[in-house]
């Protein structure tokens, strides 16, 4: 899952929100045409507020095609992926002329923490396995010790009872 961060100073807010109405509104084909042809399963943008009033915008993709999507987009004929591109270079001020900067290295992966391979009892990513809210699987007792044992509980769950 490929993820950028890219500056947006506080006076181009005002460009900025309208445009993402149009990609989530009006243009809302178009952007899910785009992000198919060029594999993306999951397009996120997240705005984050910094300290000296400026934004940054978080930008991650998922799918088989996110590690070539910028590439692929900006070298892309196709009407929107240029108005896409064209857009974004404007908004966020970035000179398109040169080579873009790279995409975030991930440095902690999710299910990574001692906590969750303990729960997972291996180093599969939580992503992948049963959510914590999921009712656990109920161990049978030993013959003579009435029905089936309750499951364990869990940290932050309440059983039923």
């Amino acid at each position: 899952m490929p993820a950028m961060a890219t500056r947006l100073s506080a006076d181009k807010l005002d460009a900025w929100e309208p445009w993402v109405a149009e990609v989530n509104g009006t243009r809302k084909a178009e952007s899910d045409d785009m992000n198919a042809r060029h594999g993306l399963t999951e397009h996120r943008a997240c705005l984050q507020p910094t300290p000296d009033e400026g934004y940054l915008v978080l930008v991650t993709q998922e799918g088989p095609g996110s590690d070539t999507f910028i590439a692929n987009a900006m070298s892309s004929d196709h009407e929107f992926d240029h108005w896409f591109a064209r857009s974004i270079a404007e908004v966020h001020e970035i000179d398109t002329s040169g080579p873009m900067p790279p995409m975030a290295a991930r440095k902690i992966e999710p299910g990574s923490s001692p906590r969750a391979r303990a729960v997972n009892g291996d180093d599969t990513p939580i992503s992948k396995r049963i959510r914590a809210r999921d009712p656990l699987p109920q161990e049978p007792r030993p013959a003579g010790e009435g029905g089936p044992r309750r499951p364990r509980w869990r940290r932050g769950r309440v059983p039923d009872i």
